[in-house]
This record gives C-alpha cells, structure tokens and sequence, in this order.
C-alpha cells in the first residue's frame, strides 16, 4: 500500500508540473487558479519522473480514455470525485473506483518498466 501511496503523491505533484507546462495541451480547466515556475521551490518531483508518468498515463490512453480523463480531472485540475462523475457522466463512487484503478495501473506500468 506505501508504494501506491508514494505514486498518488508523484502524480500530484505529476498534476502540478503538468499545469506548469508551457504546452497548455491538455486543455482541462483547473478548480483552483495555479500558475507554476518549471524548478520552483516545492515541486517534489523530477523532470524525469514526471515525463515517466506521463508516458504511462499516455500508454493508458490508448487502453482507456475515460481513465485518463479522470486522471486529469483528478490530479490536473483539482475535482473532486463527485465532480469527476458528473462531468463523466458516472457516479461518485464509479469516479473513485477509476481512479483508484488507475493509479493502481499506472504504479504497475511504472514500476514494471523500472524491474525490466
């Protein structure tokens, strides 16, 4: 369980880098205005590891779509599970078992390419 707890906190700070990325691709509206400097103080997380956890979620992508958008919606913008199921059109609790799910997913894909 500490191992999926420590991916949840890399995909925070994954979301808080992603809403620092000059892209702009993602396109989701964020519930909380934040604007982030690429090195800034307290940004836990590596330019590395994020791109890691971006290819996995990517990899995802192509698996499961509504997954992905849940985890932008979740980590990117800030929404709470009832949120999430309404603009997903699922339930709250739908919403947190797919989330749930892919951080589990994506904890394997990291850590699977890492013993490869």
């Amino acid at each position: 369980m500490q191992l999926k707890t420590n991916v949840v906190e890399e995909m925070e700070q994954w979301g808080t880098w992603v809403r620092g990325c000059p892209s702009k691709t993602l396109l989701y509206p964020s519930s909380q205005p934040f604007t982030v400097i690429k090195g800034a103080v307290g940004l836990g997380i590596t330019d590395e590891r994020a791109v890691e956890i971006d290819q996995a979620i990517a990899f995802l992508f192509g698996k499961d779509e509504v997954a992905v958008k849940a985890i932008k919606l979740r980590f990117v913008s800030g929404f709470g599970y009832r949120d999430i199921g309404t603009r997903l059109g699922i339930s709250k609790e739908r919403a947190q078992r797919l989330i749930d799910d892919s951080v589990s997913w994506v904890t394997g894909y990291l850590f699977g390419k890492q013993a490869a």
